[in-house]
């Protein structure tokens, strides 16, 4: 395979001789220059001679200019300078669209609009035919579209309005903006290519191009502003002009591939006419893989790249092409060992990286903190232990500090500190660093610049090359982002820094660079541009991803953007077209890979690239198509069984002698699942609970029993105005400050800081409890409460053994005639129906149930006691309101009115059960009904995952 570098080499070489040296060659891309120099050394091998000059279009125009190019935020915040001073909006909101309007101002000077053109509302015909004759019958067409919506100045809707609002200041602040930037001797690309060109077009010698030999290689789509710069070479210099294309695309005016280079070779002509154009159809080994996940993309390639080292050592005549630069850290883990030496010159997004994870920790912290009551300074516990066990900080730390906080959160969780004050964090120079308080935007930047500073300086070995990179990226975006606001002609307050700090390096990519000529290559699609290989992969090639062209990000209407010449869609598809075919176009080897997987915004359709290639290309009839099959094959895991001999046999005795006690909760989790109740009871693990700043749904019901037992303690002790006691409570406000201060406690926060979701869930409980009141009140039938959370302990005998059974049962109420209603209060989703009483005490069966078995169990346990007539009763506060609404269980579609209908049964159902679990020759197993595992604490020690 002879390269376009190379081809170049050769034609230049064979034109020039040794007087090569005195050319000034432009190229697009450094890596295209590095290929360049080798391709020149490897022609001249016997003497040695000057290498030509290398001249960038970008070095050029600032030469020309004497203007500098700076870094996105400070040109955002410049532009806020000036934009501030006509629409009223805080610097964060506007940072985002204020980089497309950066962009869009880019743009129009680099195709050399006339922007008080473009951003004048011109709806007639006549005036457009007057102000616009230069442009054809259909870009006025466009224009006289897109404004003939705003004709009628009466029926704009609120969306029109804001649109015109913005739009009629937008020519004000963009001649502003250029002018401020320019005072200070920097500005964006489009606005000093844009005044390189009217240097240019003055027809003024230019001393700086005078006398020099130009070549240009391998350029694509041009700007206007381009176009200027490359007539001047030609009309001045002489220039040579190279294109790389190649016959498939240029010849045929429907690939949209070949439109840039077909207008550059009409306008500016070509030297390489006598060499071959056809490498397209030469015979390739296509392969088009059809992937499940990108990750196995990664995999698919490993195992490629594998295979070629088998043919021997993989070079630089291999690239893997990444055209999703998210794929580039998954991709790196999975290139082979058998790869030797492999070079990186492609982006990573920043806001994949731990170094980002840390910042955005770091302002969680921030926005966590409180200072109730003017006290001493606290941070939500939740933030603090996310930050103390992030990787960098965990390398850093002493043996000593590590050991504190692992203290600190175990205490935190027993004494329920859902907030930690600061002068528990802080306790050396490093930890000063990573939990410093303060309300300066710089000091903060500082603080966080400190930090990852000391945390390299302490213990830098332990962070790897990749990481060292992201830390060094951050500390670089994060100084220029401290002079962009130091700068800022606005106020900046706290909150506005870190929203900015998060959304500048949330936008930012790592570089990496290192040696172009040695090993395989991964780059991605842009730093393909001029580069040819035999062995390509690429990857991520979903229509998606690749030309992804949905939206152009721009202020600019479409229609405005084709009727004034600038760049659109379609332009955009024609450059991605052109850099893949060009990219294949001398290939021996292409593997393309996509992601077959659809869901939420992906269609899992491969790209149209590929379409093209299996229906029109000359290679359709010769592609192999490959479908990564994702297999899930489960591993045959042994059933856990536990022996009920030994320790075992001790701990269930216990139960057996009255040291201790079951309760419904622990022989529920018996039934649901043996090896459960093991882990529970006999090993007694526990799973550690998180501090939530949320109410979970235990803790929800917790809240709700206690303070339906603080009004119903009302009720007890007045009896006899039950309806009096509960209107007043439903009418004065103590349910809500009830609730209020029940959360308080359990949280340890303030009314005043309740979020959106506390508040909503402060409301829910609220309603629930009124439901019951509401319910109590409507009741037909007279009671008194006699008891509340009424706790029973009792002997229970079953065969020749006696287990010790305790509950604590909700309420307790009398009717007139004498029966006792015992009722269970749940918060969750109504379960009051099983098809039998053995169904509700069996898993698999469908009808399985926790409250009807807790209601009957306490049943059990207060006529065991106490005796009497008992009604078992659940109160679900969710659907007590509902008409049809009764709290008696349903028992195979009949109503349960008095428990001893059904005591004789469930006592023998439930000493079976009792009867098998101390049973010291039946082992404790896994229950067969996997819906259990679901959401089981133990199911990575039982592998049921």
């Amino acid at each position: 395979m002879k390269s376009f570098i190379n081809e170049c080499v050769e034609s230049l070489y064979s034109i020039h001789k040794d007087a090569i040296s005195d050319l000034h060659i432009l190229l697009p891309t450094q890596r295209a220059k590095s290929f360049f120099k080798m391709e020149l050394a490897s022609k001249i091998k016997d003497r040695p001679i000057w290498q030509p000059s290398f001249l960038s279009v970008n070095e050029l125009v600032t030469n020309l200019t004497a203007l500098k190019v700076v870094d996105k935020i400070r040109l955002i915040t410049e532009l806020y300078s000036v934009y501030s001073r006509y629409h009223n909006e805080s610097l964060d909101k506007f940072y985002y669209w204020g980089g497309i309007l950066v962009s869009d101002f880019s743009t129009l000077d680099n195709y050399k609009c006339d922007a008080s053109l473009l951003f004048s509302n011109v709806s007639d015909l006549k005036e457009i035919e007057e102000r616009f004759d230069y442009l054809t019958d259909e870009q006025k067409g466009m224009i006289l579209q897109f404004w003939g919506v705003f004709k009628e100045k009466n029926s704009h809707s609120k969306s029109q309005k804001e649109f015109l609002k913005l739009w009629n200041t937008l020519f004000n602040i963009y001649t502003e903006y250029k002018a401020l930037l320019e005072s200070k001797g920097i500005g964006y690309s489009g606005m000093i290519y844009r005044k390189a060109a009217e240097i240019i077009d003055s027809k003024e010698n230019i001393e700086y191009l005078e006398g020099k030999k130009i070549v240009v290689i391998g350029f694509n789509a041009l700007s206007a502003a381009e176009m200027s710069i490359f007539d001047y070479f030609k009309e001045r210099c002489d220039a040579q002009f190279y294109w790389d294309y190649d016959n498939y695309y240029i010849d045929n005016k429907a690939q949209e591939a070949g439109l840039f280079i077909r207008e550059n070779i009409k306008r500016y002509g070509e030297v390489l006419l006598s060499e071959p154009r056809d490498n397209f159809v030469q015979e390739k080994n296509i392969v088009i893989v059809s992937s499940p996940s990108e990750a196995l993309g990664c995999k698919y390639t490993s195992n490629y790249l594998k295979e070629l080292a088998k043919e021997g050592n993989i070079g630089r005549e291999t690239a893997v092409i990444l055209t999703n630069e998210a794929l580039l850290s998954p991709l790196l883990y999975s290139i082979p060992t058998e790869v030797s030496h492999f070079n990186v010159t492609s982006g990573y997004p920043l806001r994949l990286t731990s170094a980002y994870l840390l910042v955005e920790y770091l302002l969680s912290l921030r926005s966590s903190s409180t200072n109730r009551g003017g006290e001493e300074l606290q941070y939500y516990q939740k933030e603090v232990f996310k930050i103390v066990n992030h990787p960098y900080v965990q390398y850093v730390l002493t043996a000593e500090e590590q050991q504190y906080f692992t203290e600190l959160h175990t205490e935190s969780l027993e004494q329920f500190m859902a907030y930690i004050p600061i002068s528990k964090v802080i306790m050396s120079p490093l930890t000063t660093l990573l939990f410093r308080h303060t309300n300066n935007p710089i000091e903060f930047y500082d603080h966080i610049e400190e930090l990852f500073i000391s945390m390299l300086e302490i213990n830098g070995d332990n962070f790897d090359k990749e990481n060292v990179e992201y830390i060094n990226k951050t500390l670089e975006s994060l100084i220029n982002l401290r002079a962009s606001v130091a700068n800022c002609a606005t106020d900046i307050t706290m909150p506005i820094a870190c929203s900015l700090l998060q959304k500048h390096l949330s936008t930012v990519n790592t570089t990496f660079e290192g040696e172009p000529l040695i090993g395989m290559q991964v780059m991605g699609i842009l730093e393909s541009r001029n580069l040819d290989f035999e062995n390509v992969v690429i990857m991520s090639m979903s229509e998606d991803n690749y030309p992804s062209v949905k939206n152009i990000l721009s202020l600019i209407p479409s229609n405005l953007r084709f009727g004034y010449g600038l760049p659109t869609i379609s332009n955009h598809e024609a450059m991605y077209s052109y850099y893949f075919y060009r990219l294949i176009q001398r290939a021996k080897n292409v593997h393309i890979i996509y992601s077959s997987y659809s869901g939420e915004s992906l269609s899992g359709e491969p790209s149209r690239y590929i379409h093209q290639l299996k229906i029109e290309s000359p290679h359709r009839n010769n592609l192999t198509i490959k479908n990564i099959n994702l297999k899930i094959i489960s591993p045959k895991i042994d059933e856990i069984v536990v022996s009920k001999q030994g320790k075992p046999a001790e701990e269930l005795n216990k139960f057996l002698d009255g040291k201790r006690n079951l309760s419904a909760s622990r022989i529920y989790e018996y039934i649901e699942c043996p090896l459960k109740f093991y882990f529970t009871s006999l090993e007694k693990i526990r799973v550690e609970q998180e501090m939530e700043e949320e109410l979970d749904a235990a803790t929800a019901g917790t809240i709700l029993h206690a303070v339906l037992n603080t009004i119903y303690n009302d009720v007890k002790k007045n009896s006899t105005t039950l309806s009096a006691t509960l209107t007043t409570a439903l009418e004065s406000g103590i349910i809500n400050s009830e609730l209020i201060k029940e959360i308080e406690s359990r949280l340890g926060i303030a009314e005043t800081e309740f979020n959106g979701r506390l508040k909503t869930k402060l409301l829910e409980l609220n309603t629930f409890i009124r439901n019951i009141l509401h319910y109590d009140i409507d009741s037909t039938k007279e009671f008194n409460v006699i008891d509340l959370e009424k706790k029973i302990t009792t002997s229970h005998h079953f065969g020749d053994k006696t287990v010790t059974l305790n509950g604590e049962i909700d309420r307790i109420d009398r009717f007139i005639d004498g029966t006792i209603r015992i009722i269970d209060y749940k918060s969750g989703k109504s379960k009051l129906s099983t098809k039998s009483l053995e169904d509700s005490m069996t898993t698999n069966s469908g009808s399985c149930s926790k409250p009807i078995f807790q209601t009957l169990f306490y049943s059990l346990l207060y006529k065991s006691e106490l005796g009497g007539d008992i009604q078992p009763s659940l109160y679900f506060a969710k659907d007590i309101n509902a008409p049809s609404y009764s709290p008696l269980l349903n028992i195979a579609k009949e109503p349960l009115y008095k428990y001893g209908a059904v005591e004789q049964e469930f006592t023998e159902l439930f000493n079976t059960h009792l009867t098998t679990l101390f049973d010291i020759n039946i082992p404790f197993c896994q229950t067969s009904d996997l819906t259990i595992c679901q959401y089981c604490n133990y199911i990575k020690i039982c592998r049921r995952d």
